[in-house]
């Protein structure tokens, strides 16, 4: 669920070499065309099904991305530029 389906882009930190965030993705916000919805939601039933039959998925998301989802404190340090 890289770039290849349109949903994902590359992290700009990964864009710049930080290696805090090197190779994950953010989901694609800019110019999204509407069309991408379902997309997405079959993205959220594939997570749902995963978490139920405890089978992981590989997702590379930043702990940006990842650590509200599951509920964990994020140090402002995640935040700062």
């Amino acid at each position: 669920m890289a770039e290849e389906t349109g949903l994902c882009v590359l992290c700009p930190n990964d864009r710049e070499t930080y290696s805090a965030s090197e190779e994950t993705y953010i989901p694609r916000t800019a110019s999204m065309p509407y069309s991408m919805l379902p997309l997405w939601e079959f993205v959220g039933r594939l997570m749902g099904v995963a978490i139920r039959t405890q089978t992981p998925i590989p997702l590379s998301f930043p702990s940006i991305i990842w650590k509200p989802l599951v509920r964990a404190l994020l140090p402002l340090g995640h935040l700062c530029v």
